[in-house]
């Protein structure tokens, strides 16, 4: 019997991964803020990863992560519920994120911006996160549904490479 071998490298320094538990920053969430955005439509966008939205060059990601760019379908929108309901759990979830998310429907665009930011700097905070410390040989499973997550990218000159298996799932029901 063949055996396989992978050879997966991490970084001496850095390379780590953000979770952001969703369904516990959707619970925290001030009351002022739940009832702007339980029955609201989230507006989507591969931002990063197409033609119309794309950030322009100077402010583009730089460093380790490579990002394929210029792929029309990216620009595509497509609506979510903000609020979603776990299809295994029940749990009402936040189904945002501030690289896809381009808005709110039904707010004129200042007020769904100032919404939505108020937002992220919520789910950002401590209480909500997880911080994995890659090391070469570690399994990580995650339910994309639920979380919202971010590479971080304080690597440059290490080699980082990983495998990744995604799953497909449900689409997004509405809370």
């Amino acid at each position: 019997m063949a055996e396989l071998k992978l050879k997966i490298a991490t970084p001496s320094l850095g390379g780590d991964t953000l979770w952001i538990n969703m369904a516990q920053a959707w619970r925290d969430l001030p009351g002022n803020l739940d009832g702007q955005l339980k029955d609201k439509t989230a507006i989507h966008i591969g931002a990063p990863y197409g033609v119309a939205h794309a950030p322009e060059e100077s402010t583009q990601f730089k460093g380790s992560i490579e990002i394929s760019r210029n792929n029309p379908e990216a620009d595509t929108e497509t609506r979510h519920p903000a609020v979603c309901r776990h299809p295994d759990t029940d749990e009402e979830m936040l189904f945002i994120s501030p690289t896809y998310t381009t808005r709110t429907d039904g707010l004129p665009e200042n007020e769904s911006a100032a919404l939505l930011k108020e937002i992220y700097q919520h789910c950002t905070r401590p209480e909500f996160s997880c911080r994995f410390r890659w090391q070469p040989g570690t399994v990580t499973i995650w339910d994309n549904r639920n979380t919202m997550y971010y590479a971080v990218n304080d690597y440059d000159g290490f080699r980082r490479e990983m495998f990744r298996t995604t799953i497909k799932g449900h689409v997004p029901i509405p809370a």
